[in-house]
């Protein structure tokens, strides 16, 4: 509301001075052209404008700084997290390792080994050609 109202008067500043000093020109230099007869109103109010843009642009890039500080602290803290849940795991690992475990079990049929039901051949194997019986 409070800005409304702000806005309101704003503009009808602006609309008084423009109307008080419609018949008043000047003549602006602008980057090596020169303009004559220009309106004083509309050389304030362009500038105001251009004001606007510009305080506009650097409280952006600032909104955008303290957007890119933020995120970085978070994940400055997030990864002391990390490190700290890490070191946590690396003592319950070490500990569960240090203490003695329960007893081995028995090997596992065959010596833990896998046994195969054909015969392995070596590469350079060639198998044999049934004999004919002649």
């Amino acid at each position: 509301m409070i800005r409304l109202v702000f806005s309101i008067l704003l503009f009808i500043i602006l609309a008084v001075f423009v109307a008080l000093n419609a018949q008043n020109t000047t003549t602006v230099d602008l980057f090596g052209a020169r303009l004559e007869a220009v309106s004083v109103a509309a050389v304030a109010t362009i500038a105001m404008a251009v004001g606007v843009v510009y305080s506009f642009v650097l409280y952006l890039f600032n909104y955008l700084a303290r957007l890119r500080t933020e995120r970085l602290k978070n994940q400055k803290i997030k990864n002391k997290r990390q490190a700290e849940e890490l070191k946590d795991k690396e003592k319950e690992l070490q500990s569960a390792a240090d203490e003695p475990g329960p007893q081995a079990s028995p090997p596992a049929p065959g010596g833990g080994k896998r046994t195969f039901p054909f015969k392995r051949r070596a590469r350079n194997d060639v198998p044999e050609e049934p004999s004919s019986g002649t």
